[in-house]
């Protein structure tokens, strides 16, 4: 415009700096201003012709013009034409089309492709958008031709929801705040510094928009970003602090059972209840209880968002958070630890039934039977491997990942107020059920064997507290489990305390059942013994009171004879139990 060109020659003579925006790079180069700050139009268009090629297959294209004549918009169709050429697509022609009247904006395109049918393989693009009939026009026209593909000049919220539908592949934003942004902090800088940048355009497009923006994003960009809204505190309902003091407490009086257990195995490891009760597998029941227990522990690694946040929007990117890696882990720790801890624990007590359940059927058809120990820990060890094929399936095909999910957001910037994180995957319920299902059998025919072996001896056998203690996890499971589902998704600490008791009570109660028996066996046995030796004592005494001649010396050498036959007696008993392989 003539004006507007004796006004800044005007300022040009004055000797002030000048800088132009948004449109006229042309003229603002022939003038001499010192930039141009905006998109340079017939590259835009270049670009735009290559973005819709990357997107969308077709071998016909259109550039639809509503102002033919302006420079702007001719350039952006003239760099449209040249990507196609440069591509290889047939450019058809400019289209010219009213800004104000959809119906004609239909004809004219219409008349321009000269097609019938859906437009397979013709492509468009509109060189602006933001007059009245554009995307009204654009939105019929993908109605009755739906296969031809469009990409757009302009954005706006017309644009959001057309690209969200499918209607057109992108549109391109100028960034007109940064336009009008820029020339301040330049020129600011040039007058003070008297630098100035040496690019002539400084480009702020085109912006290609593929989506619709987060709801902070459109409320800062419609009030023009006076202060972008603060973030609010989000809760991510973590664990409490005191619920995982709780859990580590619980831990760790399972930690001290286990330990004392193995001790106490070790300390009398040469006595008759430990060498009858063979003590290599209440180690395994020991060590298993162990591990289940120590599930608690990666249960309470917890972490934030599995991908990066956007600083501004505070939606998830694609970029991965490097720090979720080490809560991916500890997810796909607990299954590892509760199975083969359940695993191990079990098939141990499985073991000895089935080797007491082949020594008895022996002993009802008048026959001996040795069952080694070697094919009791093969049982062991088939029953291990299984599981750990069961586990290393879910971990190479679809392990579990921590993932956070929002479930609330402020009603006015959309940023996310709640959220709530757990270890997840597709297929996290056919795994679960896979494993529950297998460890659920071996508990059932467990069971069937303990209540076969429910009349041998208690000195010689584990059925009975076998049998408790496999009751005893059954229930424990039926009442947990629907607690488990109720809380699963509501609230992390209600989830982990319901967990950890669950896995606490399982493997303490299997511990007492199995170890605390023993323990009062072991104690009757030594009392049995005392009592044995006080009598002899008092029976040599008696004896030597009534025998003439008897000294002191005497009477000692008989109570020693008494306590050696009580030490045979518990050398024979070891001897028989080594011999039934009991």
């Amino acid at each position: 415009n003539e004006i507007v060109v004796q006004a800044v020659q005007m300022c040009l003579d004055l000797g002030i700096p000048v800088m132009s925006i948004n449109a006229g790079y042309e003229d603002s180069k022939k003038m001499g201003l010192i930039h141009h700050i905006g998109m340079v139009e017939r590259s835009a268009g270049y670009a735009a012709g290559n973005k819709m090629a990357s997107m969308g297959t077709f071998n016909k294209a259109f550039c639809i013009n509503h102002a033919p004549g302006l420079e702007g918009l001719d350039s952006r169709c003239k760099g449209f034409e040249e990507a196609m050429a440069d591509l290889g697509i047939q450019y058809v022609a400019e289209i010219a089309v009213p800004d104000d009247n959809v119906v004609g904006f239909i004809s004219a395109v219409e008349e321009s492709v000269q097609e019938g049918g859906d437009w397979d393989g013709i492509g468009m693009l509109l060189g602006a958008s933001h007059y009245p009939s554009a995307m009204p026009g654009t939105t019929e026209l993908k109605e009755r031709h739906e296969k031809f593909v469009i990409g757009s000049f302009d954005i706006n919220d017309l644009h959001y929801q057309a690209i969200d539908n499918g209607n057109i592949l992108f549109g391109i934003d100028q960034q007109p705040y940064l336009q009008g942004y820029l020339p301040i902090a330049i020129l600011t800088h040039a007058a003070t510094t008297k630098q100035f940048l040496l690019n002539h355009a400084i480009a702020t497009g085109p912006a290609f928009i593929l989506g619709s923006p987060g709801g902070a994003e459109k409320i800062c960009a419609a009030e023009s970003y006076p202060v972008c809204p603060e973030h609010p505190i989000e809760d991510y309902n973590s664990i409490n602090d005191g619920v995982k003091i709780v859990g580590y407490c619980l831990f760790a009086v399972q930690a001290l059972a286990a330990v004392s257990a193995v001790a106490w195995m070790i300390n009398y490891r040469k006595s008759f209840v430990v060498r009858a009760s063979q003590p290599e597998f209440l180690s395994l029941v020991a060590f298993g209880c162990l591990m289940v227990a120590s599930a608690i522990i990666p249960m309470s690694i917890e972490g934030g968002y599995a991908f990066q946040r956007d600083p501004i929007t505070l939606d998830e990117t694609e970029v991965p958070n490097d720090e979720i890696k080490g809560v991916d882990a500890a997810c796909m720790a607990v299954p590892w630890l509760v199975c083969v801890g359940f695993v191990l624990m079990y098939s141990a007590l499985f073991a000895k039934l089935v080797r007491i359940k082949e020594i008895m059927d022996g002993a009802q058809n008048f026959r001996r039977v040795q069952v080694p120990r070697s094919r009791v820990l093969g049982t062991v060890g088939v029953l291990l491997s299984l599981q750990v094929v069961i586990l290393l399936t879910w971990q190479l095909y679809d392990p579990l990942v921590w993932s956070r999910e929002v479930t609330e957001r402020d009603s006015e910037t959309n940023y996310p107020t709640q959220s709530i994180g757990q270890c997840t995957c597709e297929n996290v319920g056919a795994f679960a059920a896979a494993c529950a299902c297998f460890i659920g059998a071996c508990l059932a025919y467990a069971l069937k064997l303990a209540y076969q072996t429910r009349n041998l001896s208690v000195e010689f056998s584990e059925s009975k507290y076998i049998g408790i203690s496999i009751v005893y996890l059954l229930q424990l499971l039926v009442l947990g489990s629907p607690l488990l589902f109720i809380a699963q998704g509501q609230n992390n600490s209600t989830f982990y305390i319901v967990a950890s008791l669950v896995l606490f009570l399982s493997s303490f109660g299997t511990t007492l059942l199995i170890f605390v028996p023993k323990l009062i066996v072991h104690k009757n046995q030594d009392g049995r013994r005392m009592e044995r030796a006080v009598w002899n004592s008092v029976v040599a005494n008696r004896e030597s009171e009534s025998a003439p001649g008897s000294t002191v010396a005497d009477i000692r050498a008989r109570i020693a004879r008494g306590s050696t036959d009580i030490r045979r007696s518990t050398d024979i008993e070891t001897e028989i139990t080594d011999e039934k392989g009991l």
